[in-house]
């Protein structure tokens, strides 16, 4: 009956696995590779891993079991910026969701390394192209609009 009072509420109901999990993994992926990454411990009041929540950061080896699997969707679904919270259940990485704005903190000093690679990826998406000192925009036929006053 609770669940029948729950979709009476809202149309849309997010259900999700228990996993026996005390951390799970928050992975940056910029371009075409994966930029860095962190472990984030639950709070002290149980369930939530995230920081905002609670969560405590730690830095350690990413598992290549999750890195290859945030390698595989970040690719085949054309993704160039995410952060992929990814949990760990033995050596089997499963996906809680990807997230194209996310919170870094968990890359304190990363910063630089993250902006650089952004900065790369957009250079070789876009190349040498531009034009280093770019004028006003040709407007072509655009209809002649009144001055401000």
């Amino acid at each position: 009956m609770l669940f029948l009072g729950l979709l009476a509420q809202t149309p849309v109901i997010y259900a999700q696995e228990y996993l026996p999990i005390d951390r799970d993994l928050r992975i940056v992926w910029v371009g075409n590779r994966i930029i860095g990454g962190y472990w984030r411990i639950q709070a002290e009041q149980g369930f939530y891993n995230n920081v905002a929540k609670g969560g405590q950061i730690e830095t350690g080896i990413l598992p290549p079991e999750a890195c290859a699997l945030v390698e595989k969707l970040a690719l085949g679904l054309g993704i160039d910026h995410g952060g992929f919270d990814i949990a760990m259940v033995g050596h089997h990485p499963y996906v809680f969701e990807f997230n194209r704005l996310f919170g870094n903190q968990g890359l304190a000093g990363m910063q630089d390394k993250i902006d650089a690679a952004i900065h790369d990826y957009l250079a070789s998406q876009w190349g040498d192209n531009e034009p280093d000192n770019p004028l006003t925009p040709d407007l072509g036929d655009a209809p002649d609009f009144p001055e401000a006053m």
